[in-house]
């Protein structure tokens, strides 16, 4: 199963989009946007952390420590807007946590290439005025 990337259509391109406007109506407006891109700058970091220890655990067949990485994933991709890998990873949590953990590669896999668009997407010198629209 595959999912559908959220992009900016502004600039006609395939980059996925982090949801900049659900994160300030959840913090509020009158938060400074150096706190918000603090915000997604750390979380960014702590999926990166987590995608590596991941691939770790689908690597050993762990599949508790793949239900746990994925529901870190999960709550800090929804935390900061990025559907398409909050999507993926609750699949990849909820699978290892019954104990399949047969699909847990090819939704790792999506989950990466997701991760390295929003990375790539988050080095534009103005990506975040693009996002919050």
């Amino acid at each position: 199963m595959t999912t559908n990337i959220q992009t900016d259509r502004k600039n006609d391109t395939d980059k996925p989009v982090i949801n900049v406007r659900d994160i300030i109506d959840r913090i509020g407006d009158d938060i400074e946007d150096e706190f918000i891109l603090e915000i997604i700058a750390e979380s960014l970091s702590g999926i990166e952390k987590n995608l590596c220890k991941l691939g770790q655990a689908v690597t050993a067949a762990n599949a508790q420590s793949i239900g746990e990485l994925a529901h870190a994933i999960k709550g800090t991709s929804g935390n900061i807007g990025i559907e398409p890998i909050h999507v993926l990873a609750l699949q990849l949590e909820t699978q290892a946590k019954a104990g399949k953990i047969d699909n847990a590669q090819m939704l790792y896999d999506q989950i990466s290439k997701i991760f390295e668009q929003v990375k790539h997407y988050t080095s534009d010198s103005d990506w975040y005025t693009k996002a919050k629209g």
